[in-house]
């Protein structure tokens, strides 16, 4: 299983910085984003549709295809892969989030891996609120019974 670290390199923004910190001070303990093959093939709908996303002239319907050629390449060459955000509850790994179809190492900088990042923080801080909040519960009615 390969885990995706995350990399502060040529990252300016304060808040991306401090979510980044964030998730590598929990990292290995509380949450992992594994990085898995993504075996179906990847569709790229019409991304590369000179209706769509071109002028309608032939010269850039061919330029639209090469493009289109060379990412399939890419995606076999690179593998197309999936990223799973997890964290770990005590006793399971539990899905926050995750995302497929990222060709090579597209999921770095993608803005989705900053994303993946920010459900797993909310995630914690939600299940630690949650634990909290039962223990002062479960202490609540012990006194009450006393």
């Amino acid at each position: 299983m390969d885990l995706y670290i995350p990399s502060t390199r040529n990252i300016t923004d304060p808040l991306t910085l401090n979510t980044i910190k964030a998730y590598l001070a929990l990292s290995d303990k509380q949450v992992r984003i594994r990085c898995e093959a993504d075996n179906e093939m990847c569709d790229f709908g019409d991304t590369f549709s000179n209706d769509v996303n071109g002028d309608g002239t032939e010269e850039t319907a061919e330029r639209l295809k090469q493009e289109e050629k060379k990412e399939i390449e890419r995606a076999n060459w690179d593998g197309v892969w999936g990223y799973v955000a997890e964290y770990f509850d005590g006793k399971t790994w539990n899905e926050a989030w995750s995302c497929w179809g990222f060709i090579g190492n597209d999921f770095e900088g993608s803005g989705y891996d900053i994303a993946a990042l920010d459900m797993l923080i909310d995630a914690v801080l939600a299940m630690r609120d949650a634990k909290h909040f039962l223990g002062f519960e479960e202490r609540a009615e012990e006194c009450a019974c006393n």
